[in-house]
């Protein structure tokens, strides 16, 4: 009990007849309350968790018990330094007795007593503590044992298994967890400064600590503290003494199970964070939708005002020879808008589904470049931007589609053409590149930041999304130029050096070899760029129009009977049944979306009838549905031509006459 640094005096005098043996020492003391009780059996100093030094509270009972049989006693006091002072009182033998006992020790005797005295005090005597290394290659184990003997038992047991790292009391044995963050500890429960039940609730307070496995080490066989102790977190309880291969299996166990749960909390860490971009993307993903499903309401309405407002004063007889005219193209011009936002929608929709595909054939650009630029021509013209072209006669052949080239030059035709300012200047240039032709469309226009180039080409994203921009847009025509250019084996760059600085967007397409650039090199176009205004070819021809869209049908029949066709029209697959009874058309024109009955299943119902009743008459899928599956099981169910809305009179009337043999237009 006394502090490092300590004293501990021994003396023996004599008094009166008695011989007095004292120990005095400059510790803490022995509280007088203690004094009347340290004797007895089994009584502690300190009886706590937190007691400095283990033992068993019968060293002092002992020395009581030989004292009196030896007819003396042993009391406790103050000492001069304010530790404790024991006395141990005997009485003097008498000379007789002592002469019938052989006399006065001999000096040997004494020394031999007094070697046995000095013996007795080196073994008191404190040792250094050598600080226990950590060693081994497992797991690593943190030992918390006051008692030096039991610690480097301890830690001859696990070192040929493991890094074992120890502390001397349970303040310690916290700060070193933390520290050193074990896979194990290992801790006594009688510790000084912190005894290891306060250890264990303090271990598990810790984030940084809390799942580490404990196993506690105590001498008590005290039920009720076992049972706390695993309430309070432990994973183990050893009371010694225990075997060593105990102790080795139970530690294996419990480093096992560590770094399996560590194995798999990283492993839903990793998953957890990817969860939590994941949730991210979507989040972003879901506000890239809010403001594409914004801007989309706002496209398509935008071009309704002046269809409606100008179809209203038409039909209110209002407007001049000019102004309905005027009213005539404006109504043209955003109906076409409409339609091609939709087709945008749907060419995006069919190269995110990998479904766009090409009608490849040997081509020159030339021919591609002139018509999609006659194409935006009124529109440069609208706001005097002058619009070149620079083509290179001799560049040689490509393989492509011919239509969705045109889409492509188009699509940057119409951006050059927008983000140019009244009186710019926008230049299309073809030349060759080595294998490959190069086609660049420049312009001197509101130019591009270089820090927003890279995201040109995605989809739905655009450099001015707000509600003040001043250009629309749904921010597709660029993604889909992309992709068609990539299913070309082609790329496509833009480049610019800064606002108000212009841009310049280049096309690199592979030329096809010289020996396979022969033949007819003629693009076929798309139909109505080669198409007149009417073709009255239809006379004598029946057609019977159904679609369940009232309008859809009467504007049809317009169309037709305008070029001298016989039309009936029905809205439902029901009505058309009905009509044929009594009326065999020619041609049947059939939308494919109807309710009730489908146009798939009308036409089946038609192929069923006997050629008389119009079983083998010709039949056209004129529906919205215009992707390839929908091409293919239109054909499949005995239609001989599928073509997609919108569509212009003039390609409606091509159609039906190509179809019918009554004209020229598009082989079906």
């Amino acid at each position: 009990y006394v502090p490092d640094g300590g004293r501990v005096q021994t003396a023996v005098r004599i008094e009166g007849d008695d011989v007095v043996l004292s120990v005095e020492d400059d510790g803490p003391g022995v509280p007088v309350p203690l004094r009347e009780v340290i004797f007895e059996r089994f009584r502690r100093g300190d009886d706590t968790t937190t007691r400095r030094y283990g033992g068993t509270g019968l060293g002092l009972a002992i020395a009581r018990e030989l004292v009196e049989r030896h007819g003396g006693r042993i009391e406790v006091g103050d000492g001069a330094a304010g530790g404790a002072l024991f006395r141990v009182r005997l009485p003097l033998a008498s000379e007789a007795a002592s002469g019938a006992a052989g006399g006065s020790p001999a000096d040997a005797d004494r020394r031999a007593l007094d070697e046995v005295a000095r013996q007795t005090v080196a073994e008191l005597r404190p040792r250094s503590e050598p600080a226990v290394a950590i060693r081994g290659s497992g797991g690593l184990v943190l030992l918390v044992e006051d008692n030096p003997e039991m610690a480097r038992f301890l830690v001859g047991c696990l070192a040929p298994d493991y890094r074992v790292a120890t502390a001397l009391d349970g303040r310690q044995g916290l700060e070193r967890a933390i520290e050193l963050r074990p896979d194990l500890i290992v801790t006594d429960v009688m510790l000084p400064v912190m005894g290891g039940d306060t250890l264990l609730r303090e271990l598990r307070a810790h984030p940084e600590v809390g799942g580490i496995p404990i196993v506690v080490l105590t001498a008590k066989a005290d039920d009720e503290l076992r049972v706390r102790l695993l309430r309070e977190g432990a994973q183990d309880f050893l009371t010694k003494p225990f075997a060593v291969e105990e102790l080795r299996a139970r530690v294996a166990n419990l480093v096992m199970l560590k770094r399996t749960r560590d194995v798999l909390q990283g492993a839903l860490s990793s998953q957890s964070r990817d969860l939590a971009t994941l949730a991210d993307q979507l989040a972003a993903a879901s506000r890239s939708k809010d403001e594409f499903l914004a801007v989309l309401s706002h496209e398509l309405r935008t071009p309704l005002t002046p269809i409606l407002s100008w179809s209203f004063l038409l039909r209110e007889g209002l407007l001049s020879a000019d102004e309905q005219e005027r009213a005539l193209r404006a109504i043209e011009r955003n109906a076409k808008l409409q339609g091609r936002i939709v087709e945008d929608l749907l060419d995006v929709s069919r190269a995110i589904t990998g479904k766009l595909r090409l009608n490849l054939q040997p081509i020159a650009l030339d021919p591609v470049i002139q018509a999609a630029s006659d194409a935006v021509r009124a529109a440069a013209e609208a706001k005097g931007i002058v619009l070149e072209t620079d083509l290179c006669a001799e560049v040689g052949l490509i393989s492509g589609d011919p239509e969705r080239l045109q889409q492509v030059v188009w699509n940057l035709l119409s951006n050059a053409i927008k983000f140019t300012p009244p009186g710019g200047r926008v230049v299309v240039r073809v030349e060759h590149a080595g294998e490959s032709v190069r086609l660049a469309v420049s312009d001197n226009g509101a130019g591009i930041e270089p820090a927003i180039l890279p995201r040109l080409f995605e989809r739905f994203w655009q450099a001015d999304s707000t509600t003040t921009r001043t250009q629309g847009g749904l921010g597709l025509g660029l993604a889909v130029v992309r992709h068609l250019v990539e299913l070309h084996g082609g790329t496509v760059r833009a480049e610019s050096a800064g606002e108000g600085r212009g841009a310049t967007f280049t096309v690199t397409l592979p030329l096809l070899p010289a020996e396979r650039s022969v033949g007819d090199a003629s693009p076929h176009l798309p139909i109505d760029e080669h198409l007149p205004r009417w073709t009255p070819t239809l006379h004598g021809l029946k057609i019977l129009v159904v679609d369940d869209d009232e309008d859809t049908c009467e504007t049809v029949g317009a169309v037709l009977r305008r070029v001298g066709a016989e039309v009936r029209t029905c809205l439902s697959a029901s009505q058309a049944l009905t009509a044929m009874d009594t009326w065999v058309p020619d041609l049947l024109l059939s939308d494919i979306g109807m309710p009730g009955e489908d146009g798939y299943s009308l036409i089946r119902k038609i192929r069923a009838r006997p050629t008389a009743a119009g079983g083998r008459m010709l039949a056209v899928a004129l529906t919205a549905y215009g992707s390839q599956e929908d091409r293919t099981k239109a054909l499949s169910a005995g239609f001989q031509v599928h073509v997609g809305k919108p569509i212009e009179p003039t390609q409606l009337v091509s159609v039906v006459a190509s179809v019918t043999g009554h004209g020229p237009g598009p082989q079906p």
